[in-house]
């Protein structure tokens, strides 16, 4: 390995600031970038329980309002990594000391396994049901070996670096966006929009009144937003102006992620009663024949 391959591998995958001339994400390479994280099978499941306790035009209001006013405020701390080249974690040394640093960041990052855990596990889901669609049976002992795949295959990407994962992004993210558009279609297709708004939440009757219900599914989804923390350390480095940074950041950890959750909410309630989008029931099977 020659000393300026090392020294970009110490650049891209290191600590070392990165200049001007190193930057390589413009608005819609981290729009992409951002957008292929929060696309993600934990969008569906969110959705899923919100459309359990809120309506419709409920759920729709509050995850847009709460993860985008979310989405402002956190993505505030992605303009010194830009402006800098530095990695989130070498300047929070100065807010928080090392020790207080290094806490925050187990904590963080300790918190997000939980997200790994369900989007691998959906995944082998899908994985079973289309294999098992094609006539051929998956014990179930199969499930976390399917699941271990995800991660693998997850992990091949990012140790290939910045570069394949720009290359990945601009292939995955309008594919992921396409199958959006295929399930809003396919949704509507046999429901209205006033018989999925007249629909009533399954577990509504578990809170008090509405008003609670509404402010327990804004915790959420503000929560998820802020859970986004621990990954805003990387790509800030690599994008080339500060306002094309926080926008892309906003736009694909907050807005796409809304988006996305609120087809899983639609999702759900032309299911009734199943919380996943590989659980579909009757209801939503119809929308396939």
């Amino acid at each position: 390995m020659s000393i300026e391959q090392r020294v970009n591998e110490e650049v891209y995958y290191g600590i070392i600031p990165t200049t001007r001339k190193d930057k390589m994400y413009n608005f819609w390479d981290i729009l992409l970038a951002t957008g292929a994280w929060a696309i993600a099978t934990w969008c569906y499941v969110q959705g899923g329980y919100g459309a359990t306790i809120l309506g419709m035009k409920e759920v729709i209001t509050n995850t847009f309002f709460g993860m985008t006013l979310a989405g402002l405020i956190l993505c505030l701390a992605v303009i010194i990594p830009t402006r800098y080249g530095i990695d989130l974690w070498v300047y929070q040394k100065a807010v928080f000391g090392y020790r207080g640093m290094t806490l925050i960041a187990i904590l963080a990052i300790a918190s997000s396994f939980g997200y790994e855990a369900i989007n691998a596990q959906l995944y082998a889901n899908s994985i079973t049901k289309i294999v098992e669609a094609a006539g051929i049976r998956v014990a179930s002992g199969w499930s976390p070996w399917i699941a271990s795949t995800c991660i693998l295959f997850g992990m091949w990407i990012a140790l290939r670096g910045p570069i394949a994962v720009k290359k990945a992004t601009r292939i995955m993210v309008p594919s992921l966006m396409a199958v959006g558009v295929i399930i809003i279609i396919l949704v509507f297709s046999n429901y209205s929009f006033a018989e999925l708004a007249a629909i009533k939440p399954l577990n509504l009757a578990d809170y008090p009144n509405r008003w609670e219900a509404y402010m327990i599914v804004m915790e959420w989804n503000i929560a998820f937003i802020f859970a986004w923390y621990a990954a805003l350390g990387v790509l800030p480095r690599l994008v080339k102006t500060e306002r094309e940074s926080y926008w892309g950041h906003v736009g694909g950890f907050a807005m796409i992620m809304a988006i996305f959750i609120c087809i899983g909410a639609i999702t759900a309630l032309a299911m009734v009663s199943p919380l996943t989008p590989n659980d579909g029931g009757r209801g939503f099977f119809s929308c396939f024949l």
